[in-house]
């Protein structure tokens, strides 16, 4: 058998006394009679002499997997599957500790991977919440314009007053209903406030109108284009006389 350079010296208990001892590890390659290199290529020998009771024993190792350091084949287990005969051999608790991250990074892994589809689902949900809310408030508006007509048609017509009462108290219902919901969908839209107000203000109501202009300016960030329609319509309220 060839040795190969160099040596590893480590502690060892003799199998007979017990006795600490000094052992050579030494790196062998093995070869058959017929030249061909056997099947445990390269392998791991003790070769130690116990100076107490001066017992020769000589015995094959594996190195664990995980620590690198040389055992008892007794000691370590074998992972038969193992891609490769390096790979082999391991202490269990060596196994642990090195496999011990794993669980915790999974763990780490699935709350990270939980939290950025709860943040999608958050932030998806206060996108569509944001356009139900503008929807209903467009639909709001669309029926603004004949809540207005109807309110001055029954009032010019009495011979068809109940008829358009009738349809205004529908329309009007329909649209404030549309603007309480988008409210409650999103009490930061301020386009709801203003058609809230012009509600109001057709329904015979100036000071809730007042009111309700004044609750919409205080909404931060609010848009330029809702802020100056709502500020118009709080100074024309106040100019007719309308008080809070």
């Amino acid at each position: 058998m060839e040795e190969i350079r160099p040596k590893t010296i480590i502690l060892h208990p003799c199998p007979m006394c017990k006795t600490s001892m000094e052992v050579e590890l030494i790196e062998i390659k093995k070869q058959l009679i017929e030249g061909q290199i056997d099947l445990e290529d390269v392998t791991k020998e003790w070769r130690h002499v116990c100076p107490k009771c001066e017992h020769d024993t000589t015995k094959y190792i594996k190195i664990c997997h995980y620590c690198k350091v040389p055992d008892d084949i007794s000691k370590l287990r074998h992972n038969e599957t193992a891609v490769s005969k390096a790979f082999a051999y391991y202490h269990p608790e060596c196994e642990r500790k090195a496999n011990m991250p794993y669980p915790i990074i999974g763990a780490l892994v699935f709350l990270i991977i939980v939290g950025v589809l709860l943040g999608i689902r958050y932030v998806s949900s206060k996108l569509n919440k944001g356009d139900v809310a503008i929807s209903c408030v467009q639909k709001a508006e669309n029926l603004l314009s004949s809540i207005g007509d109807l309110s001055v048609s029954f009032a010019k017509d009495p011979e068809d007053d109940k008829k358009y009462r009738e349809k205004y108290q529908k329309n009007r219902d329909i649209a404030i209903n549309y603007c309480l919901k988008a409210k409650k969908i999103n009490p930061y839209y301020g386009k709801t406030y203003y058609i809230l107000a012009k509600i109001y203000n057709i329904d015979g109501n100036p000071e809730l109108a007042l009111k309700t202009c004044n609750s919409g300016l205080t909404i931060k960030n609010l848009d330029p284009n809702t802020e100056k329609a709502l500020t118009d319509f709080k100074n024309e309220l106040k100019k007719s006389g309308v008080k809070l």
